[in-house]
């Protein structure tokens, strides 16, 4: 089975971890080939005495895609639907102009098919692939108001608004967390902020090269 797209996360990953002063061994590039085939979805793959659909849902990375087993009636969601966690938004070497809008739109994608069976990447199996996704738009929705809120009362970059932010479902502060979950959590919160100003929420300006966010 081919993937959809190439392995850019890890090298963004490493990137930032040397800038910042550490690369883990876990994240090593050389860890990752070029796939053997290039899926184009949507679309369909025949396997051995069943044919699967294949759905974009770019968000997480680029090439994402979900599989559905209608015979089976399941879908194995990869990183795009989590049953305990949220995949990481923007952590990519390149990643979309708007990575947040991109993962909401997957998710409503997602959530306009038919309810199955959830076989994450991660995690156990779900029974409802629509109750997970619901959860995951509201809490994106309740980042969204937090991080407006965070700007309006005085953070003005990605780094500030996420160190003013608690994170995990334990409710962590910013310095509390790993080096890599750092990374992960300013990337991410950029992300809330860029699509807020991408609908008229924030104003978003460049000085001396660092992206200043406001509420003005």
């Amino acid at each position: 089975m081919g993937r959809a797209g190439p392995p850019a996360a890890p090298r963004r990953a490493t990137a930032l971890l040397r800038e910042l002063g550490g690369v883990p061994s876990r994240h090593r590039v050389s860890d990752w080939e070029d796939p053997d085939d290039w899926l184009d979805a949507p679309g369909e793959i025949r396997l051995d005495g069943a044919v699967w659909e294949m759905h974009p849902t770019p968000g997480h990375t680029k090439g994402h895609v979900v599989f559905v087993d209608p015979a089976r009636d399941v879908m194995f969601a990869g990183d795009h639907v989590l049953p305990r966690i949220t995949p990481s938004i923007g952590f990519e070497q390149a990643p979309d102009a708007l990575p947040l809008g991109s993962y909401l739109d997957s998710l409503r994608l997602v959530r306009s098919l038919p309810d199955r069976l959830l076989l994450p990447a991660h995690g156990a199996v779900s029974r409802s692939v629509h109750a997970r996704v619901d959860e995951l738009v509201e809490h994106h929705d309740v980042r969204l108001r937090q991080m407006h809120e965070l700007v309006a009362a005085g953070a003005s970059t990605a780094d500030e608004t996420a160190r003013r932010t608690l994170w995990t479902r334990r409710g962590r502060r910013f310095d509390e967390l790993d080096l890599f979950s750092r990374c992960l959590a300013v990337t991410e919160t950029m992300a809330h902020l860029d699509l807020l100003a991408a609908g008229g929420r924030l104003q978003r300006t460049e000085v001396d090269g660092v992206t200043h966010y406001s509420s003005d």
